[in-house]
Parts: C-alpha cells; structure tokens; sequence
C-alpha cells in the first residue's frame, strides 16, 4: 500500500471529529532526513505527523534533533508575565533518534490511569504523568498545522490510527506487530 510523501509544505485537514478525555494515535511513517535537515524543524513544535487541534490536544512530532515528541496541550493558562500560553502534560520523548528506516509509533492518553506513554515499534519508551483533559469535536491535521509555519511533516506518512480510548501495553503491541510487518515504503503517492 503507498504512502502519502510531504514534502514541508502541505498538511490534510480532516472534518470535524469528537475525541474523549483519553484517546490513542498510532503512526506508521517515515522521515526524509536529508530533506527533513535541510529545511530544519522549529526546536519548540517540531515536524508534525499529526495534530488533533483543540485545545486540549496532542501534537505528535519529530524535532529538530530527530527525536519524537508526544505533547498534549491542556489549554491556556496565565504566566507570571501576565500573558497566556498553553499548558503541556503528558509529554512524552523518544532517547534514540530516527533514523531513515520505517517507524510504527503509538501516543497513548491516558488521564484516568494519570498516565501519558510513548511507545516505538511496539516497544514502551517513555511515560508521563497526564492531567485530565475536556473532550473535543474539531478538525484533526495530518502533517502539520494551517496556522503554525515551518512545522509540516518531511517524509511519507503510510497509515494514521485514533482511538477514542487509551489502548494498554497489550493492545499497544499487538496494534504495533502488524503494522511493522506491513510496510515497506517503496511506493509513495505525492499530495502535489
């Protein structure tokens, strides 16, 4: 099955859809890493593979040191300055970088068990405290955000899943293995 390539200038905007408090997102993608450190990545957001809008919201992105990055922003809240800005939970990182090989990556939320965790090619590699969070209806951005520059995806997206429900370190494998196994990346479909 192809995969849809992003070359730092496009994103896909679904409609609106409902998400709870806890939700799961699992990605089967890709990263051009010549094109990816020629264009760069903003240190703060990073090259979005997907972004659930809200707030609140999760943003699950490759930064600029080629690590992942799972955040959930909870809303705004006031700084000391007297100035709104968003409050992150949840944020997990990857310690190892990726690298040009195909990557299956699943985000779970999950504030009930105050828990936010990472997992990469099905394996947990990081975890974090998670706050809860108010459920959404909004529309959901695959490979980066319309308003937020020099954030968009480098690289070929080839399967996006979310659950409306935190998946447990079983079910996270066992969504993993397949998707693994799955794909290869030797077709790609351009968005041009």
């Amino acid at each position: 099955m192809p995969a849809i390539r992003f070359e730092g200038s496009q994103f896909m905007v679904t409609e609106p859809l409902e998400l709870g408090s806890s939700f799961t997102v699992a990605v089967a993608f890709q990263v051009d890493l010549s094109k990816f450190d020629q264009m760069g990545a903003h240190a703060e957001t990073g090259r979005q593979l997907i972004n659930l809008n809200g707030p609140p919201h999760l943003v699950l992105c490759v930064n600029d040191e080629h690590r992942l990055i799972s955040r959930t922003y909870a809303g705004f809240v006031n700084t000391a300055k007297g100035l709104k800005d968003y409050m992150i939970t949840g944020k997990t990182t990857s310690q190892q970088e990726i690298g040009e090989e195909p990557v299956v990556v699943v985000s779970v939320y999950d504030p009930e068990n105050k828990s936010s965790r990472l997992y990469l090619g099905g394996q947990l590699i990081d975890e974090a405290r998670a706050r809860p969070l108010e459920p959404t209806s909004s529309p959901r951005y695959i490979g980066s955000h319309m308003f937020l520059p020099n954030t968009q995806f480098i690289g070929q997206i080839a399967e996006i899943m979310v659950y409306d429900t935190a998946l447990t370190d079983a079910e996270c494998l066992e969504l993993s293995a397949p998707l693994l196994q799955k794909y290869a990346f030797s077709k790609s479909v351009s968005l041009e």
